[in-house]
């Protein structure tokens, strides 16, 4: 629209009226802002803001009856939600949420409208029927959502991880990220995927330190799981060249202290773990007795994060007796 390009070149007084008809014709998307102060270009968005300063309610009202209307172009709606967004118009949350379960807003621009919805107080569990019904697990959104529900509904979110999982359209990097989230989440299948992947390539899947908790599926089972794997925690071979955080040994010696430190009943599990896969190994590993020297330091470990008085010895005689 020529007159719009006028106006943004000369800045010259313009009525609020003509301004508000300037909405449709702004396509800066739902980061027209930010992207408009990193690049330090003039911003119609910003524009809109400065004119209306002092009557942002004028502006809002405006916004709120377009957004009920049909939007021929979805760059058009994107600024429109970073107005929004801008105005702190909590009123608009109910919009944007029927938005994005019809489909009003671009795919590539869901992330942005789920972010904007939750920004100005939108419900995190009424995105629940949207994301159920997402069958296409290699979308950004699919696990900008998943991040946002997975800790406050997990029962709900696990179903969609589990038809990742076995989704043959799924990329194994989805596949992977599906098993981090669902062995986080205490479930089997994600455990397995992952050290299933570490049996058949003798090397992990993903680096240590990654935040995946996926412990936290039952420790007794989860111990014998990697039982056979546990040659890799002492072999030469296979550690030899790695960095720390993508070696074999110390991806099972993360597990395992993981394991231990979800209780003390859990710490003696670890610990009678690593002695008996000592004693198996023994007569075919010499450095076999390095799993005892692992038993100990999460011992010691455990010592320190009490008040530094107990011993090792009398950690071990108190878990015995639970």
């Amino acid at each position: 629209m020529l007159l719009v390009e006028i106006w943004k070149k000369f800045k010259f007084d313009t009525s609020d009226e003509i301004v508000l008809n300037f909405l449709w014709a702004n396509h800066e998307g739902t980061h027209g802002l930010q992207h408009a102060e990193l690049n330090k270009t003039d911003s119609l968005t910003r524009m809109i803001l400065d004119n209306f300063e002092g009557k942002y309610d004028v502006l809002e009202n405006q916004l709120l009856l377009n957004v009920d209307e049909d939007f021929a172009d979805t760059s058009v709606l994107g600024s429109h939600l970073d107005l929004l967004r801008e105005l702190k118009s909590y009123r608009a949350s109910g919009a944007i949420l029927r938005m994005i379960n019809t489909g009003e807003v671009d795919s590539s621009d869901i992330w942005s409208a789920i972010d904007i919805f939750l920004q100005l107080g939108g419900d995190p569990e009424s995105l629940l029927p949207y994301f159920e019904k997402i069958g296409n697990f290699n979308v950004y959104f699919f696990w900008h959502l998943v991040k946002i529900l997975h800790e406050a509904f997990p029962e709900r979110v696990k179903p969609s991880l589990l038809k990742c999982l076995s989704d043959p359209t799924s990329t194994d990097e989805n596949k992977l990220i599906a098993a981090q989230y669902l062995g986080s989440l205490g479930v089997k299948d994600g455990y397995l995927y992952i050290t299933n992947f570490l049996k058949e390539n003798r090397c992990p899947p993903y680096y240590t330190q990654s935040n995946f908790q996926i412990w936290n599926v039952e420790t007794e089972w989860g111990l014998e799981v990697i039982r056979p794997l546990m040659h890799l925690a002492i072999s030469e071979k296979h550690n030899k060249g790695t960095r720390f955080y993508s070696s074999p040994k110390n991806f099972l010696l993360e597990l395992i202290n993981g394991f231990a430190v979800k209780s003390e009943n859990e710490l003696l599990m670890v610990e009678r773990f690593l002695q008996d896969c000592a004693s198996e190994m023994s007569p075919k590993h010499v450095d076999a007795p390095q799993l005892l020297w692992y038993a100990e330091q999460i011992l010691e470990k455990f010592r320190q994060s009490s008040n530094g008085s107990i011993n090792i010895r009398k950690i071990k005689e108190i878990i015995s007796l639970v």
